[in-house]
Parts: C-alpha cells; structure tokens; sequence
C-alpha cells in the first residue's frame, strides 16, 4: 500500500505516531464516534488529538480521489489551514493521511487537535429559550464566513 503523509512543520515531532496510525487505528485510541465516519480520540506528547478516518468509498469515488480529486482528509486540512489565515478560530491542523493500493484511494484521515465543545446538534435538540444565544451565534458565525468569501 502507498501511504501519503502531509504533517503541519509545527507537529513534526509526532511523526511517529501519525505514520503508524493506518496501521494502529482501529485498535487504539478512544472511540468517540462510529458512523459514516470514525472518530478517535488519542493522547500523545500530552496533547490530546482527534482522528477522523473517513469510511464507505464507493469504488467510483476510490478512482476518483486518486486520479482527480483531493481526498476528504487533504481537504479538511487545507481547509483547516485557510480558516486561521483568516483568523477564525478552530482546531489545529495536525496531518492528513491518504492510503493508496493500485492507484485507488482505499482509506485516508484527518488528524487534529481535539477540542471539547458542545455539538450544535445536541442544542438543535433543546428548546428556543434554552439555546437562543448559541443560534445567534452561530447565525453571525456563520454570516461571517459568508462576508469573507467562504461559502
């Protein structure tokens, strides 16, 4: 299998760790979320880290992301990385992993600083007055983004 590894210079001294995971993932860790996606939780160097293998390519997609497409987990990075350049807050980037065999993308990860905040879709949950404040938020967070050209 080819492996591409692409670290953030500021977390190269996990490299260790991050080259290891697409052999370790799936046993190690802690589960914080099965799905569509998988989310582990680790600890290492003492920063607490969040990896998101992402699941379920359809053979079409396998070629697609290989030949033509950046994967979902090089695409959450760069992404990642924007944000800050326009000062908005959110986890750091770590590294991202794409795992190839015969020219198909056959698995790849996003790795992060783990961050413990509350799921928006637990407040959805509560009613009106309870999480008013955050939807307001969310709203001029969202607006924001929309005035800088992120869509």
């Amino acid at each position: 299998m080819n492996t591409k590894v692409t670290i953030n210079p500021n977390y190269d001294h996990l490299s260790s760790f991050i080259n290891r995971l697409p052999n370790e993932f799936a046993s190690s860790g802690h589960l914080l979320f099965y799905g569509r996606n998988e989310l582990r939780v680790f600890t290492v160097g003492g920063l607490r880290i969040v990896v998101k293998s992402y699941n379920k390519l359809t053979l079409a997609n396998r070629y697609i992301y290989g030949l033509f497409r950046k994967s979902k987990g090089q695409r959450a990075y760069e992404n990642a990385l924007l944000l800050q350049n326009y000062q908005i807050s959110t986890p750091d980037p770590i590294a991202y992993i794409d795992c190839y065999r015969n020219g198909r993308l056959v698995k790849n990860y996003f790795i992060s600083l783990f961050v413990s905040m509350p799921q928006l879709g637990q407040a959805l949950g509560l009613p009106l007055s309870e999480n008013y404040n955050l939807l307001v938020d969310f709203a001029r967070f969202t607006f924001n983004l929309h005035e800088i050209g992120i869509f």
